[in-house]
């Protein structure tokens, strides 16, 4: 509330009291003589008037009593509550804890044991397995396989392609030091010729070398090698040019 409204609420207050107070005495009025006048009658159209004679004594007024005058409250404006807002509080922020890396710990490289060397075992020596006996027929033959191969030619004196092979065989046993040449009389000679299977002459066979376990290996009329003794046979006149790439695989597959 503002002060000159503070002020002009005092002085209203003040005017209803006093009014309050002056009102609720009696006042008794004092009568005024009033002077004997002669009237004049007025003449009121239309009504009569009868005039009040001299000396006739007048009704005194009545006592009129004021009105109690009823006091008059003004009220008290209520002052208006101010709502003072309440200020938000201030949240500090809580700094993050910078976290400090923890060191990694170095690795302390473990020593690798040296190895304490095996000493390789002494290899006991495979026995060389004694090949079986040969028959008497394959004795002569043996004895030549431990220089290197052997050529065989079977024919008979009465084979004509036997003969023509024979001049053959003879220029390639120079030119081949390293293989031994036979020839065999399959009509003397029948337990070789029955072990080689011969059917039909001329036949030649081409032996390698004898293995540990008492077989052998030859030459197949194709170049390659074999252990089968049938596989072997090389039948019919052949020519030097066509002997010479068996005699060369021999001496290869030593």
């Amino acid at each position: 509330m503002r002060p000159y409204q503070i002020i002009l609420t005092f002085l209203i207050l003040a005017a209803g009291i006093t009014l309050a107070l002056g009102c609720t005495e009696q006042v008794t009025p004092t009568p005024t003589p009033v002077p004997e006048v002669s009237p004049e009658p007025t003449v009121i159209p239309g009504k009569e008037v009868t005039a009040t004679p001299l000396g006739t004594e007048i009704p005194a007024r009545p006592t009129v009593t004021a009105p109690t005058a009823t006091a008059i409250v003004i009220p008290t404006p209520t002052p208006a509550a101010t709502v003072i807002p309440t200020p938000a509080p201030t949240v500090t922020p809580v700094p993050t804890p910078v976290m400090s890396p923890t060191p990694t710990p170095e690795a302390t490289p473990t020593p690798t044991p040296t190895p304490t060397p095996t000493p390789a075992p002494t290899p006991t020596p495979t026995p060389v397995p004694t090949p079986p006996p040969s028959p008497s027929y394959m004795q002569g033959i043996d004895s030549a396989l431990q220089r290197g191969p052997v050529f065989i030619l079977f024919g008979a004196p009465w084979c004509q392609y036997c003969n023509e092979e024979k001049p053959i065989v003879s220029e390639l046993s120079k030119e081949y030091r390293g293989i031994s040449f036979q020839e065999v009389n399959v009509d003397e000679s029948k337990d070789i010729a029955k072990a080689f299977g011969v059917s039909m002459i001329p036949q030649m066979n081409i032996i390698v070398k004898r293995n540990p376990d008492g077989s052998y290996v030859y030459v197949t009329p194709g170049g390659g090698t074999t252990t089968d003794r049938g596989g072997s046979k090389i039948l019919g006149f052949k020519t030097k040019d066509q002997l010479k790439p068996l005699l060369d695989a021999a001496m290869g597959a030593r």
